[in-house]
């Protein structure tokens, strides 16, 4: 089974971003101002997209 480039990208920037947003998110208390808090959801939310369209991702194989 061959994983193409962009696969691969999309998820490595999926997983950034979801990891980012579950430690943004408040809950965490890691320390972050409370502006930069309230973009967590979204954050994750992209994340967990770009994760779930990275399954849909292909490129057509070469003969």
């Amino acid at each position: 089974m061959h994983v193409s480039n962009k696969k691969k990208t999309v998820v490595i920037v999926g997983i950034w971003l979801a990891s980012l947003g579950v430690a943004l998110h408040p809950i965490m208390d890691v320390g972050f101002p409370e502006s930069a808090t309230m973009f967590s959801i979204p954050i994750l939310i992209v994340g967990t997209a770009l994760l779930i369209g990275s399954h849909f991702v292909s490129e057509k194989e070469k003969k």
